[in-house]
């Protein structure tokens, strides 16, 4: 039964589109109109700027921590199985018509509540392939490639977890790979 509350809660609470939300709440603007389309923390950076889209990685990133408190909270089995639920209805949200975001702040946000060190390294990855490329979708991409060999070097135990994850985000970013291939991929 804590399983199935727990599905229920992430299922409401990871399908919030915190980046839509900012963005038009506080700046008028449909980041889904602009850009790369896209509800998340660089799209809404793009559109809105930077406080805009710190605001959208904190509060995804923070769903997904708040989410599996809840599911560890009440006990509920299967948590790694929990943890991908909360990217996929990110990716997939109930109030956009299963559509929604990359999942790249709330995979972070898995890593954070399980494994801290894998955090670190993903952060780390992320930020200096962005500084090096200047582009959010290549230090995605390089994060989550690094994060998926840091789990299966040391930390095997969380990589079923990671795998599931990670094959998600990538398969979420077959657009931006396919735009980095004809050197057409936007910029931050």
């Amino acid at each position: 039964m804590s399983f199935i509350f727990s599905t229920i809660i992430i299922t409401f609470l990871c399908s919030i589109p915190f980046g839509l939300i900012v963005a038009t709440l506080f700046y008028d603007i449909d980041p889904r109109h602009y850009h790369s389309r896209n509800i998340g923390m660089s799209n809404t950076w793009r559109c809105c700027g930077a406080g805009a889209g710190l605001a959208t990685l904190f509060l995804d990133t923070g769903k997904t921590v708040f989410a599996l408190w809840i599911a560890t909270t009440i006990n509920a089995p299967n948590l790694f199985v929990l943890g991908f639920l909360c990217v996929f209805f990110h990716c997939f949200s109930i109030y956009l018509n299963g559509k929604g975001g990359k999942g790249v702040a709330c995979a972070g946000g898995v890593i954070l509540f399980f494994a801290p060190p894998i955090w670190y390294t993903a952060i780390g990855t992320w930020i200096l392939i962005r500084f090096l490329s200047n582009k959010a979708s290549v230090a995605s991409l390089c994060a989550t490639l690094t994060v998926i060999i840091h789990t299966f070097l040391y930390e095997v135990w969380f990589a079923p977890c990671i795998s599931m994850i990670g094959l998600l985000v990538l398969i979420r970013h077959k657009e931006n790979i396919i735009r980095l291939r004809k050197k057409q991929e936007l910029n931050l």
